[in-house]
């Protein structure tokens, strides 16, 4: 995505992976990487003008909201985001002095930018579990579904120490699919059992 002026696609990577070693939730990812990015956090709807926009939200984030899916390119960021700075400053990185002064800067969008937007929530991992779970009800046989991972980036050792122990458990009995890594720390494991 289009980094803003004095940033490049490197540098944004590079935020993105300390982030991520240093445990960031998701919140905390996109709104750091929303400052650095002309796309983002509704970049996308305001290059759009007077375009009208509607937008299908198939959620991959923990509580749904469009402003978090692939960091809101078409819609309004948070009304209260926190500065990009202070989540920096939490997570203890260490950026170079133009990232900085990029942080700094942050775009300032309102809600009157996105009246020609419309979003709409068509997906979310729990409709989809409950779909799958209406789709099992078969016969004598009832489907549970439970989350086995909440979180810790790839460089959190709660993450690491759970996702081994997960692998290890399903790998034993015989039922580990392996699709690749997220490298993100949202909804990356689910699990059904069937009775």
């Amino acid at each position: 995505m289009e980094p803003v002026a004095g940033i490049s696609l490197a540098d944004k990577q590079q935020v993105t992976q300390a982030m991520f070693q240093a445990g960031a939730t998701i919140r905390e990812l996109n709104g750091v990487r929303q400052a650095l990015s002309l796309v983002k956090g509704g970049g996308l709807a305001a290059a759009a003008w007077p375009a009208r926009v509607l937008t299908l939200v198939i959620s991959d984030v923990p509580g749904d909201d469009p402003a978090f899916v692939a960091s809101g390119p078409t819609v309004a960021p948070p009304a209260d985001p926190e500065p990009p700075l202070e989540i920096v400053a939490r997570l203890g990185l260490r950026l170079p002095p133009h990232v900085v002064a990029a942080l700094g800067r942050p775009v300032t969008r309102t809600p009157q930018d996105f009246a020609h937007c419309r979003t709409e929530l068509i997906a979310t991992p729990m409709q989809s579990l409950q779909a799958a779970a209406a789709r099992a009800r078969i016969g004598d046989r009832a489907l549970d579904s439970f989350r086995l991972h909440r979180g810790g980036g790839k460089g959190s050792r709660t993450g690491t120490r759970r996702h081994r122990a997960k692998h290890a458990a399903f790998s034993a009995l015989g039922n580990l699919v392996m699709t690749g890594p997220t490298h993100t720390n949202v909804n990356d494991f689910r699990a059904i059992l069937i009775r």
